[in-house]
């Protein structure tokens, strides 16, 4: 795999990352009445409390080093090449991190660039699955991108509720983007405020359903009713998909020109994707090539993705099966020319379960994972929904 293709694909998780990380402070309005209501948190944005010594940290190896209350320093490892105090209030003011991802006062841009430069190459690749381990000398956190949120937060514990609302199908009856857009800005206030009560007792990896990367709107077309996922989608039209689709980013994701997210909403499956576990077409999901023409790729299975994309949605996740004898999650036609070429996503690609493990596996697209990952990445595919050990692998 060439260094550029893997410093693009790393730079593109690595930005969804910090539009996440970085909203520590602009959130206060949807988490501050949860957190005035319950002494168990007291730990702001993505920093989670110690056991016993009170402190808050982005690590759990970094715990018992401050007094209660106080904020663990996050660039003052030894193995760190940044310096500074161990120890500080909610703002880090007393913490070495001017120039660096921590400076509130640079751009997005200037922040990932530091990041970026010193991140190893072992660490970036960490990035890449679904369950992304800390980085401690970073001060990045371990974080979990998988999250069903679809009509409401999937998982809550004895410290977080979530609202359940209808499913697609009964939002898409509505026929109302206003309703859509107030329901999928619900949705992103509790998952905003659920992320931060979890991490706050120290919960981050393996947990569907505690972040703030929301994998909705699904905007496919129902084309066969016994899909087995219709529930899940607006409908069956292209025009009325585009635009409920539009108005769920617009809702999930806050107001348009925030430097900060409330949450990050995913398009998906892109594209032309209708078919689960039967053998309605004698295939599984996983190997079924869906075969479209020029026409009807133009009409009816791109129109609401591209609605999508020019919403703002921060997330893409190319789907299980392929279009046109192509998988779709290592289909550059698909996710480097249509989305990011003619489009002008600036975000992220995520695969859906397994995508390089079943180009090998059930496609027969690649000869091995060491040739699949790569293929992925060079694809446009900017990392690795994983569930099965044969993923990893990959």
């Amino acid at each position: 795999i060439s260094s550029s293709s893997l410093r693009f694909s790393a730079r593109a998780v690595l930005a969804g990352a910090m539009r996440i990380y970085l909203g520590i402070a602009c959130f206060e309005l949807a988490l501050g009445s949860l957190r005035r209501a319950d002494s168990r948190v007291r730990c702001l944005g993505e920093f989670q409390q110690c056991p016993g010594s009170l402190d808050c940290v982005l690590h759990e190896s970094h715990c018992g080093q401050c007094s209660a209350g106080r904020y663990r320093c996050p660039l003052s490892d030894a193995s760190s090449d940044v310096r500074g105090g161990l120890c500080a209030g909610p703002d880090l003011d007393g913490c070495a991190v001017a120039g660096t991802h921590f400076d509130a006062a640079l751009s997005l841009e200037a922040r990932l660039a530091f990041l970026a430069a010193h991140a190893t190459l072992e660490e970036k690749v960490s990035q890449l699955t679904s369950d992304a381990p800390a980085i401690p000398r970073l001060g990045v956190p371990a974080y979990s991108w998988v999250d069903d949120d679809l009509h409401g937060v999937r998982n809550t514990s004895s410290y977080s509720r979530g609202a359940i609302f209808p499913d697609g199908v009964g939002l898409g009856a509505t026929w109302s983007a206003e309703t859509v857009e107030v329901v999928a800005r619900a949705i992103g206030e509790e998952a905003r405020a659920v992320h931060h009560l979890e991490v706050a007792q120290g919960h981050r990896l393996g947990y569907n359903g505690w972040g703030l990367t929301v994998y909705a709107p699904n905007i496919n077309l129902v084309r066969d009713p016994r899909w087995g996922r219709a529930q899940e989608v607006f409908g069956e039209d292209p025009l009325h998909t585009s635009l409920l689709g539009a108005a769920f980013v617009s809702g999930m994701q806050g107001s348009p020109g925030n430097s900060t997210l409330l949450a990050a909403a995913t398009c998906k499956h892109f594209a032309a994707y209708d078919l689960e576990r039967v053998s309605l077409r004698g295939r599984f999901r996983v190997e079924f090539d869906a075969e479209v023409d020029a026409r009807n790729m133009l009409e009816s299975y791109l129109p609401a993705f591209e609605a999508c994309v020019r919403a703002g949605a921060e997330q893409v996740m190319c789907g299980y099966n392929a279009v046109n004898g192509v998988p779709a999650c290592v289909s550059s036609s698909l996710l480097n020319d249509i989305l990011r070429r003619q489009w002008g996503f600036l975000g992220s690609v995520v695969s859906d379960f397994d995508a390089w493990y079943n180009v090998v596996t059930w496609f027969h697209y690649a000869d091995s994972f060491a040739s699949a990952a790569p293929m992925g990445i060079k694809s446009g595919n900017d990392g690795l929904l994983q569930f099965t050990g044969g993923s990893k692998n990959a």
